[in-house]
């Protein structure tokens, strides 16, 4: 009779159907024509990707492309691993890497000799909460990488406060536009309040913010330039504006001191 003995694996589910309509939706508003049956497996999403190569949207694809992936993890249930196209997949490294790969190698040198059932049974029920544990650590460690990373960002930009850069929308919200700026990849905010020229509406479906009046439309993936607000190390925020938005603004205070001297003019001669 043959004994299914219990093992840690790093698993990986296909995405699901929600995020693949997504970004489909994110694909088409960029003008690439794909549909949900044309993303069936992981290779497909790499030829989108390479479609976009040597293009302003490249990073942006890859990032959202990312996004769309579900996260990969230990289980000793083995569902496969999507992203890498294997039926059945662990990590086999340096067991000073990851606990969960120091596991693999004692189980591969246990399983070399016999095991009795009260091992295996042991084991069916430990290697769940060595999984558990081992995906949660996980989480921090990402969390707190994300975080450094972020906290070396506000301090790099922080001496180019009130400088000019190139950059694309990551992101769109009922709030405001997240910009990348290209050449260093620091994210930061242009919050609707800065968007002064117009009343700008959130337009969800396309992924975009819509002047009310003037139709001026701010869409995911398309190129601006802004100009580095501020850094707050502590909230952990950068803050951009828009420079045309700048240059309008400064327009109008212009036209109304010149309306203002005009009316100052026509009282003197009065």
């Amino acid at each position: 009779e043959r004994i299914r003995l219990p093992f840690l694996y790093r698993v990986h589910e296909h995405p699901s159907d929600e995020k693949i309509e997504r970004f489909v939706k994110f694909l088409n508003i960029l003008g690439q024509r794909v549909t949900a049956e044309r993303l069936k497996n992981v290779k497909d999403f790499q030829k989108v990707i390479d479609s976009f190569h040597n293009t302003p949207e490249m990073n942006l694809v890859e990032e959202v492309a990312l996004r769309t992936m579900m996260k990969a993890q230990y289980s000793t249930k083995n569902i496969g691993h999507y992203g890498l196209g294997f039926q059945y997949y662990t990590h086999f490294t340096s067991p000073i890497r990851r606990y969960a790969d120091l596991w693999v190698h004692r189980l591969l040198k246990e399983y070399e000799k016999m095991v009795g059932k009260e091992r295996i049974s042991f084991l069916k029920k430990h290697l769940n909460k060595v999984a558990d544990q081992v995906n949660a650590q996980e989480i921090n460690a990402q969390q707190a990488e994300r975080e450094s990373i972020k906290l070396k960002q506000i301090e790099y930009i922080e001496q180019f406060i009130g400088e000019d850069f190139e950059g694309v929308i990551v992101g769109v919200t009922e709030f405001g536009l997240f910009v990348s700026i290209n050449d260093l990849l620091i994210e930061g905010l242009v919050h609707i309040r800065d968007l002064d020229d117009d009343y700008y509406v959130f337009d969800e479906a396309g992924m975009s913010l819509i002047g009310r009046h003037k139709k001026q439309r701010y869409r995911l993936g398309d190129p601006v330039k802004i100009k580095v607000l501020s850094a707050n190390k502590e909230s952990r925020n950068i803050d951009f504006i828009l420079v045309q938005e700048k240059k309008k603004t400064e327009k109008k205070n212009k036209r109304k001191k010149k309306r203002g001297s005009n009316k100052k003019k026509t009282n003197q001669k009065s």
